[in-house]
């Protein structure tokens, strides 16, 4: 389930960079929600079952102030905010996607710190070895993704490039904001709530910006959305809550470290077919940083 998760994040990785090259940006982000939000009622009207479960649970939302604010909570933060930082920002001034991958997924380490404080999970040295060398894997791929490579952790990232650290912030809130709204909640209703309350915001926004952009996507635009909304966003955030509903949320935030290894895998299948033309990768410490992300990923889920 985490495995398909984190293949579903990659591949949004990589196919946001090559939609956004003919999409404006806020009008790209709310057509991929909205694809997500209409796949994902259109889910739940198919059962019967699934839509008087739904109904049951609005109903019982409207009169439950804690469930309604962690699901306002993890909307804004999971859908809004987090995807408008990501997409808006990593593309207004092109930084290297190594940046990128590295601050998005220290995801993880914020998991760890805010599953602690707010959800009372234990943080116990096999966590904290795990993560370490999750981390240190992570930076060997990313730092040799590209030859010549201008990637290096300790180099000071810019001011927008803090944004992004952000977003990575932001879906740390969203997880532990779904670990309780899935205590009381069926995933598929807990994904599409936090869909539907995310893209609302995001349709004024998009307007308000880019105005009538979406007149003008282009088919293959329509179909690189479509794969998005449906694959990369409703299917992928219900992944999410599936995997919420059965682990701790440290545990799952862990699987994000494997984003690169996975995306490691989908670009050496893109320079293939050539639409990115990434510069060719050093095979040796990427192979040895994707040992040492599986094997701190391993030590995590031992704890």
């Amino acid at each position: 389930m985490l495995t398909a998760f984190i293949f579903t994040w990659a591949l949004s990785f990589l196919l946001t960079i090559i939609g956004l090259d003919s999409i404006p940006k806020a009008t790209f982000i709310t057509s991929r929600f909205f694809i997500a939000t209409v796949f994902l009622l259109a889910l739940m009207g198919s059962s019967r079952l699934s839509q008087r479960e739904f109904i049951k649970n609005i109903r019982s939302l409207m009169v439950d102030r804690s469930s309604l604010i962690n699901f306002l909570s993890a909307s804004f933060a999971g859908v809004t905010l987090a995807q408008l930082f990501q997409v808006i920002e990593r593309y207004s001034y092109a930084p290297p996607a190594s940046d990128v991958c590295f601050l998005l997924n220290t995801a993880p380490i914020f998991i760890f710190i805010f599953s602690f404080f707010l959800l009372y999970e234990r943080i116990n040295f096999r966590k904290i070895v795990g993560a370490s060398a999750s981390l240190l894997g992570m930076i060997c791929i990313v730092a040799n993704w590209e030859r010549p490579s201008t990637f290096s952790p300790f180099t000071r990232f810019s001011n927008l490039e803090i944004w992004i650290l952000l977003a990575a912030i932001l879906w740390a809130i969203f997880t532990v904001m779904g670990k309780k709204i899935i205590t009381k909640y069926d995933p598929l209703t807990a994904t599409t709530v936090t869909i539907v309350l995310g893209t609302i915001p995001l349709v004024p926004f998009a307007l308000y910006r880019e105005g009538t952009a979406f007149l003008r996507i282009p088919t293959g635009g329509w179909m690189l959305i479509l794969i998005l909304g449906v694959v990369c966003s409703a299917i992928s955030y219900l992944l999410w809550y599936q995997a919420l509903s059965l682990v701790e949320a440290s545990k799952a935030g862990s699987f994000l470290f494997v984003t690169p290894v996975f995306l490691t895998f989908l670009i050496e299948i893109e320079k293939r077919i050539g639409l990115w033309g990434i510069c060719p990768m050093v095979m040796t410490p990427v192979i040895v940083g994707s040992i040492l992300v599986l094997v701190g990923v391993f030590i995590i889920w031992l704890s």
